[in-house]
């Protein structure tokens, strides 16, 4: 998860950001709460900061993930708070 953030943060391609970025949203689906915890200010960089539409929606199908709290959905995440938007977007400064 960190390379994939590091990579994200310092390829400047935009194909190269899309592969990154489709890779960090399946991540997110089993790591839900690393992966917010470490990329959400990331995350709301890119949608400030992108005209690129593909990116913008992968990024914002990723935030989605992130904050949704199905227990149907994620077996493997049945131990995260159910407030987990509040947790993960207290980590955004904008």
């Amino acid at each position: 998860i960190d390379n994939l953030i590091h990579q994200l943060i310092t390829f400047k391609r935009s194909n190269d950001q899309r592969t990154i970025m489709n890779n960090i949203k399946e991540l997110s689906k089993k790591y839900k709460f690393e992966v917010g915890r470490k990329s959400m200010k990331i995350l709301a960089n890119i949608l400030h900061g992108t005209a690129d539409t593909h990116l913008i929606q992968v990024t914002l199908e990723t935030l989605i993930t992130l904050v949704i709290h199905d227990i149907t959905t994620d077996k493997e995440q049945l131990d995260l708070p159910q407030d987990i938007l509040v947790e993960l977007t207290g980590r955004i400064s904008l």
